[in-house]
């Protein structure tokens, strides 16, 4: 008898297994890919992974007037990594170079893919621009998102590549006066 209801249990254990199996069908798949490659190129003369790299960009000065609505753009500045050099025989030639941005960097507005400046939500803070954002973008101005995008490609012939950026301040509503400082983590990344 104990048998007996020992083997009822089981059996339906089993079968509440097979039930909760078919009741969790998947819903797609997610592919991932990647790449893993010998490529160190140097990335503004510093040794790759390192994080010793620091490029300066001065956006300049300009007028409140410039910034006086939401979605107005000034001061589109053109700045450019460079990776590997002459002769460099570990930046290998024919690979795509491009920069990529560390989406935990503090100042990425994730909503908009823009940078908050340094003291943007701080009401006591005087001496800093409200509401303004730096805007990366490719060279010829079009925007990227810092927290999903990566700049254009570029190929690295003769063991270096200069890869071509710009930036520019973005007004979220009517600038005030201040300052404007911010920053934003980067690597390079390769591609075939």
């Amino acid at each position: 008898m104990k048998a007996n209801a020992l083997s009822t249990v089981a059996a339906a254990f089993a079968l509440a297994a097979a039930a909760s199996q078919s009741a969790h069908a998947n819903d797609g798949v997610i592919n991932f890919s990647g790449l893993v490659t010998d490529v160190t190129c140097t990335v503004e003369g510093a040794a790759p992974g390192t994080g010793a790299a620091v490029k300066d960009v001065n956006l300049g000065g300009v007028s409140g007037s410039r910034l006086a609505a939401a979605g107005q753009r000034a001061n589109l500045t053109g700045f450019s990594i460079r990776v590997g050099g002459p002769g460099q025989g570990s930046c290998t030639n024919g690979r795509t170079a491009m920069v990529a941005f560390d989406p935990t960097s503090p100042a990425i507005d994730v909503a908009t893919g823009r940078l908050n400046i340094d003291g943007h939500d701080d009401p006591s803070d005087t001496t800093t621009a409200k509401n303004v954002q730096v805007e990366v973008t490719n060279r010829d101005g079009s925007p990227l998102n810092v927290y999903t995008e990566k700049s254009e490609g570029v190929v690295i012939a003769d063991n270096q590549a200069i890869i071509p950026m710009a930036a520019q301040m973005y007004a979220t509503g009517a600038a005030t006066e201040g300052t404007v400082n911010t920053r934003v983590g980067f690597l390079v990344e390769y591609a075939e």
